[in-house]
């Protein structure tokens, strides 16, 4: 760790961050929705499609991707987080799969936690490269996320997004 501080100093990198984290609120047992084979499906083509599918045992979302489960390759387990925001943002093709997105100004926002489907609006200065990517409600609230994991999907605008 004392050689990566020092070639990270060495390199101009700051060490401390800024970053002021996301807001994150507890929502008891009987504030949350309890319907079980509730399923996110994003409207990716192909091999890329994409589904998640809600647990309210563990009040979690399970990733699913080709039709098979996305295993996390640091522990063998399959992808499980406790919140999913989907970002609708235009992107342009860079490079075989690689694409350059426009994550800069605002645009429309679904976020997935507790069960529930929100909808909203994300935001990120367009002068400041090292601004906070802001997520917000209906009411331009700054949403308030479930304890745990936050999985940002980002889709082009036209895609279909389905939460039954």
């Amino acid at each position: 760790m004392k050689r990566l501080s020092n070639a990270a100093e060495k390199l101009g990198y700051r060490i401390d961050s800024r970053f002021e984290g996301y807001k994150h609120e507890i929502v008891d047992n009987g504030h949350r929705t309890m319907d079980s084979g509730r399923i996110l499906e994003i409207g990716y083509s192909g091999i890329y499609k994409v589904n998640y599918d809600y647990n309210p045992d563990t009040n979690s979302y399970l990733r699913w991707r080709s039709g098979k489960e996305e295993i996390d390759k640091n522990n063998g387990k399959q992808v499980e987080v406790k919140n999913i925001v989907v970002m609708r943002a235009a992107s342009r093709q860079i490079e075989g799969d690689y694409n350059d997105v426009d994550i800069e100004g605002e645009g429309e926002a679904i976020y997935y936690f507790n069960g529930d489907e929100v909808k909203g609006t994300w935001q990120k200065d367009k002068s400041n490269f090292e601004s906070k990517l802001y997520f917000f409600d209906e009411n331009r609230e700054e949403i308030k996320f479930a304890p745990g994991k936050i999985w940002i999907e980002v889709v082009e605008p036209y895609q279909e997004i389905n939460f039954r």
